[in-house]
């Protein structure tokens, strides 16, 4: 279900103040993830909007690409991000640029076991190759996911309320 635009904008006012009270401030990198019906997650960054859902397959409505599949596509743009950059810098075009990226399972537990990253740069010379794999290869998520950062989990549960 839906919130009005009334309680989406007092959600986003208790969010603040236990934000605030739990010692982060505006300036700190913080997504959020709501919860909006079914499967389906409407997820804030800076302002943007995502959604998120599953494949009916597995119980979702399909509306949109799962958050794996979106971690998987930042990760794609990430690289790209860096690809562009490299071309413009070093005075080539761009056009025909893609990040193809494909991704396979692995269980115990249950996660992405293999991601292929492969890259389509049209306007590459062979001489800039080797430069270009080293620049791309600093992207921000593949330096993430080579040094995994300790993840941190917290429920934040409401206050027990005592009976009378």
């Amino acid at each position: 279900m839906a919130l009005s635009a009334m309680d989406s904008r007092l959600c986003s006012f208790l969010f603040m103040d236990r934000t605030l009270r739990l010692g982060m401030n505006k300036h700190d990198k913080v997504i959020r993830a709501v919860h909006q019906g079914g499967d389906r997650l409407l997820m804030t960054v800076r302002g943007h909007e995502l959604y998120s859902d599953q494949p009916v397959e597995d119980g979702g409505e399909d509306t949109a690409a799962t958050p794996t599949e979106i971690f998987l596509a930042g990760l794609a743009g990430c690289v790209a991000f860096y690809a562009e950059r490299f071309l413009r810098r070093n005075g080539l075009a761009t056009d025909g640029l893609a990040v193809t990226c494909d991704y396979a399972w692995a269980e115990n537990p249950h996660r992405v076991g293999e991601v292929n990253l492969a890259i389509e740069a049209p306007t590459l010379s062979a001489e800039k190759r080797e430069a270009f794999t080293r620049v791309v290869e600093h992207c921000t998520l593949h330096h993430t996911l080579q040094r995994p950062p300790q993840v941190n989990l917290k429920v934040l549960a409401p206050e027990a309320v005592s009976s009378p």
